[in-house]
Protein backbone atom coordinates (compact mmCIF):
# COMPACT_ATOMS: atom_id res chain seq x y z
CA UNK A 1 0.00 0.00 0.00
CA UNK A 2 1.35 3.22 -0.95
CA UNK A 3 2.14 6.22 1.61
CA UNK A 4 -0.93 8.36 0.74
CA UNK A 5 -3.48 5.33 0.49
CA UNK A 6 -2.03 4.21 4.48
CA UNK A 7 -2.51 8.33 5.39
CA UNK A 8 -5.93 8.09 3.72
CA UNK A 9 -6.75 4.83 5.64
CA UNK A 10 -5.22 5.71 9.04
CA UNK A 11 -7.03 8.83 8.72
CA UNK A 12 -10.82 7.37 7.97
CA UNK A 13 -10.13 4.88 10.60
CA UNK A 14 -9.39 7.59 12.94
CA UNK A 15 -12.19 9.50 13.13
CA UNK A 16 -14.93 6.69 12.07
CA UNK A 17 -13.55 5.48 15.92
CA UNK A 18 -13.51 9.00 17.18
CA UNK A 19 -16.85 9.39 16.32
CA UNK A 20 -18.74 6.39 18.29
CA UNK A 21 -15.98 7.15 21.16
CA UNK A 22 -16.07 10.91 21.79
CA UNK A 23 -18.03 11.49 24.56
CA UNK A 24 -15.80 8.97 25.93
CA UNK A 25 -12.30 10.19 25.67
CA UNK A 26 -11.27 13.01 23.27
CA UNK A 27 -7.70 11.44 22.51
CA UNK A 28 -6.96 8.59 20.19
CA UNK A 29 -4.31 6.59 19.04
CA UNK A 30 -3.35 4.40 16.08
CA UNK A 31 -1.93 1.18 17.07
CA UNK A 32 1.73 2.15 16.22
CA UNK A 33 1.06 5.28 18.46
CA UNK A 34 2.48 7.58 15.37
CA UNK A 35 -0.72 9.05 15.19
CA UNK A 36 -2.83 11.25 17.77
CA UNK A 37 -6.96 12.09 16.72
CA UNK A 38 -8.08 15.07 19.02
CA UNK A 39 -11.72 15.32 18.13
CA UNK A 40 -14.38 17.44 19.88
CA UNK A 41 -14.21 20.24 23.00
CA UNK A 42 -11.25 21.12 24.19
CA UNK A 43 -11.58 21.14 28.14
CA UNK A 44 -8.84 21.81 31.01
CA UNK A 45 -9.21 18.59 32.43
CA UNK A 46 -8.93 16.52 28.77
CA UNK A 47 -6.23 19.17 27.81
CA UNK A 48 -4.48 17.50 31.16
CA UNK A 49 -4.83 13.84 30.08
CA UNK A 50 -3.72 14.40 26.41
CA UNK A 51 -0.54 16.29 27.79
CA UNK A 52 -0.30 13.05 29.94
CA UNK A 53 -1.46 10.62 26.77
CA UNK A 54 1.11 12.24 24.56
CA UNK A 55 4.12 12.32 27.13
CA UNK A 56 3.17 8.35 27.32
CA UNK A 57 3.08 7.42 23.48
CA UNK A 58 5.00 10.12 21.96
CA UNK A 59 3.22 10.29 18.66
CA UNK A 60 5.03 12.11 15.74
CA UNK A 61 1.82 14.21 14.24
CA UNK A 62 -1.63 14.75 15.17
CA UNK A 63 -4.97 14.92 13.57
CA UNK A 64 -7.49 17.86 15.00
CA UNK A 65 -11.28 18.10 14.17
CA UNK A 66 -12.61 20.23 16.95
CA UNK A 67 -14.83 23.63 17.43
CA UNK A 68 -12.19 24.46 20.28
CA UNK A 69 -13.16 25.11 23.92
CA UNK A 70 -10.66 26.14 26.91
CA UNK A 71 -8.15 28.61 25.91
CA UNK A 72 -6.06 28.05 28.80
CA UNK A 73 -6.12 24.31 28.28
CA UNK A 74 -5.13 24.67 25.11
CA UNK A 75 -2.49 27.00 25.30
CA UNK A 76 -1.17 24.32 27.24
CA UNK A 77 -1.72 21.54 24.68
CA UNK A 78 -0.01 24.12 21.98
CA UNK A 79 2.71 24.71 24.57
CA UNK A 80 3.47 20.86 25.05
CA UNK A 81 3.09 20.19 20.81
CA UNK A 82 5.44 22.76 20.11
CA UNK A 83 8.07 21.76 22.92
CA UNK A 84 8.00 17.91 21.39
CA UNK A 85 7.84 19.03 18.05
CA UNK A 86 4.44 17.02 16.97
CA UNK A 87 2.98 17.71 13.86
CA UNK A 88 -0.32 18.82 13.18
CA UNK A 89 -2.93 18.10 10.76
CA UNK A 90 -6.29 19.16 9.85
CA UNK A 91 -7.35 16.69 7.12
CA UNK A 92 -10.12 17.26 4.87
CA UNK A 93 -13.83 18.13 5.63
CA UNK A 94 -11.89 18.73 9.57
CA UNK A 95 -12.61 22.02 11.31
CA UNK A 96 -10.14 23.49 14.00
CA UNK A 97 -11.95 26.50 15.54
CA UNK A 98 -11.38 28.89 17.74
CA UNK A 99 -8.72 27.64 20.62
CA UNK A 100 -7.99 24.69 18.24
CA UNK A 101 -6.11 26.96 16.12
CA UNK A 102 -3.43 27.68 18.71
CA UNK A 103 -2.67 23.86 18.63
CA UNK A 104 -2.56 23.75 14.86
CA UNK A 105 -0.04 26.67 14.74
CA UNK A 106 2.23 24.98 17.32
CA UNK A 107 3.07 21.86 15.48
CA UNK A 108 6.64 21.66 13.86
CA UNK A 109 5.17 21.15 10.28
CA UNK A 110 1.78 22.01 9.52
CA UNK A 111 -0.79 21.14 7.12
CA UNK A 112 -4.85 22.51 6.93
CA UNK A 113 -6.61 20.35 4.06
CA UNK A 114 -9.73 21.59 5.96
CA UNK A 115 -11.12 24.68 7.62
CA UNK A 116 -9.51 27.05 10.50
CA UNK A 117 -11.94 29.68 12.06
CA UNK A 118 -10.10 32.31 14.34
CA UNK A 119 -12.24 34.81 16.76
CA UNK A 120 -11.52 37.01 19.48
CA UNK A 121 -11.26 35.60 22.96
CA UNK A 122 -14.60 34.95 24.57
CA UNK A 123 -15.66 34.25 28.10
CA UNK A 124 -16.49 30.58 28.56
CA UNK A 125 -20.39 29.59 28.13
CA UNK A 126 -19.95 28.65 31.90
CA UNK A 127 -19.17 31.87 33.13
CA UNK A 128 -21.82 34.03 31.08
CA UNK A 129 -24.58 34.34 33.70
CA UNK A 130 -21.99 34.93 36.87
CA UNK A 131 -21.90 38.35 37.68
CA UNK A 132 -18.30 39.32 38.49
CA UNK A 133 -16.34 43.03 39.15
CA UNK A 134 -15.45 44.91 35.43
CA UNK A 135 -11.72 45.26 37.04
CA UNK A 136 -11.83 40.89 37.70
CA UNK A 137 -13.50 40.81 33.95
CA UNK A 138 -10.93 43.35 32.63
CA UNK A 139 -8.04 41.45 34.42
CA UNK A 140 -8.83 38.01 33.15
CA UNK A 141 -9.64 38.89 29.77
CA UNK A 142 -6.01 40.33 29.60
CA UNK A 143 -4.37 38.05 31.37
CA UNK A 144 -6.43 35.54 28.57
CA UNK A 145 -4.50 37.92 25.66
CA UNK A 146 -1.19 38.09 27.43
CA UNK A 147 -1.00 33.99 27.77
CA UNK A 148 -1.63 33.65 23.77
CA UNK A 149 0.53 36.37 22.92
CA UNK A 150 3.53 34.70 24.55
CA UNK A 151 2.55 31.36 22.84
CA UNK A 152 2.11 32.99 19.15
CA UNK A 153 5.79 34.72 19.68
CA UNK A 154 7.02 31.21 20.93
CA UNK A 155 6.10 29.39 17.97
CA UNK A 156 6.84 31.86 15.46
CA UNK A 157 3.22 32.64 14.40
CA UNK A 158 2.56 34.95 11.78
CA UNK A 159 1.04 38.61 13.34
CA UNK A 160 -1.99 38.01 10.92
CA UNK A 161 -2.81 35.86 13.15
CA UNK A 162 -2.74 37.70 16.68
CA UNK A 163 -4.48 40.53 14.34
CA UNK A 164 -7.52 38.55 13.57
CA UNK A 165 -7.89 36.90 16.92
CA UNK A 166 -7.87 40.12 18.46
CA UNK A 167 -10.26 42.08 15.89
CA UNK A 168 -13.04 39.00 14.43
CA UNK A 169 -15.87 39.45 16.49
CA UNK A 170 -16.93 36.11 14.44
CA UNK A 171 -15.34 33.50 13.28
CA UNK A 172 -13.55 33.99 10.89
CA UNK A 173 -13.05 31.03 8.12
CA UNK A 174 -9.05 31.47 6.99
CA UNK A 175 -8.57 31.61 3.56
CA UNK A 176 -6.63 29.80 0.81
CA UNK A 177 -3.95 32.56 0.84
CA UNK A 178 -3.78 32.35 5.25
CA UNK A 179 -3.66 29.13 5.15
CA UNK A 180 -0.52 29.15 2.78
CA UNK A 181 1.17 31.30 4.95
CA UNK A 182 0.67 28.63 7.80
CA UNK A 183 0.91 25.54 6.31
CA UNK A 184 4.78 24.82 6.73
CA UNK A 185 3.94 21.62 4.30
CA UNK A 186 2.23 21.23 1.03
CA UNK A 187 1.42 18.01 0.55
CA UNK A 188 0.47 15.24 3.07
CA UNK A 189 2.97 13.24 2.50
CA UNK A 190 5.67 14.95 4.50
CA UNK A 191 3.57 14.97 7.51
CA UNK A 192 5.37 12.14 8.82
CA UNK A 193 8.91 12.88 7.54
Amino acid sequence: MNFLTRAVVIAFTLFSSIITQANAKSLHFTEDEDWAALQGPITANNAAEAITELRIRKPRAIILDSHGGDISGAVQLAKYIHENSINTWVPQNAVCASSCALIFLSGKERLCDGDIYLHQFMPSEDHKDKQIGLDKAFVNVQKTIGEIVILLNEIDAPDFVLERLLTQEQLYRLTDADLTKLNTIARFEGILE
